[in-house]
């Protein structure tokens, strides 16, 4: 009865770290929605408020717990196929990165599935990845700058293809990471390389307007 799911809705959030991790193993269920819809909730669960470098519920939390959330999300978000479902997961993991960084830890699997991703030839198969890497790099470049500046020429050549090969919602999102690569504190010569983007950055915002 209601009085019951009551009850126990009560005990579960006494416990939203548990909730986390549960949610976090349906990031790969068949049905895409209840993939999407616990995507969500982790999201909810996880972000930081704005007085925050990390949130309560995962500062609390054990290495244990945090350790198989983060399989869980970079697995998921690596094997799923359904475009609006994996991007979801891909907020959440945004999410997880503000919070591990928040707590100067460091995420070398979300790293690699960024360097990873600029890596990938522009097929079909790979746009999803590709798309979801760049959203991540777009997102959090803020906070993983100093992990990811090895990785620069292997974001230079991704670009170059992006602009080259790339749907016109990467062509985005590309742009939007140029704009916080940017703003970052790269020195003059790293940032000359993403200057040179700029004439395909109007081109792709000219683009967006027609």
């Amino acid at each position: 009865d209601r009085r019951k799911a009551e009850s126990q809705l009560s005990q579960m959030m006494s416990n939203p770290i548990g909730l986390v991790l549960c949610f976090s193993h349906l990031l790969q269920h068949s049905d895409i929605g209840v993939a999407s819809y616990a995507a969500v909730l982790i999201k909810k669960l996880i972000k930081p408020k704005d007085t925050e470098d990390v949130a309560k519920v995962w500062a609390e939390a054990s290495t244990e717990m945090k350790d198989n959330i983060k399989l869980n999300c970079i697995t998921a978000l690596f094997n799923c196929k359904n475009k609006s479902v994996s991007r979801k997961i891909a907020t959440a993991v945004n999410y997880l990165i503000d919070n591990i960084y928040g707590e100067k830890a460091k995420w070398d699997d979300a790293i690699k599935f960024i360097v990873n991703g600029f890596s990938l030839p522009l097929t079909p198969e790979n746009a999803i990845t590709v798309g979801n890497a760049v959203f991540l790099l777009s997102k959090s470049f803020n906070v993983i700058e100093d992990d990811i500046i090895g990785g620069i020429d292997v974001l230079v050549e991704g670009f170059n293809r992006f602009f080259k090969e790339g749907s016109i919602d990467i062509k985005a999102g590309s742009c939007e990471a140029i704009c916080e690569i940017l703003c970052g504190y790269l020195n003059k010569k790293a940032k000359k390389k993403f200057r040179e983007f700029i004439f395909q950055m109007l081109q792709t915002l000219l683009e967006c307007l027609n």
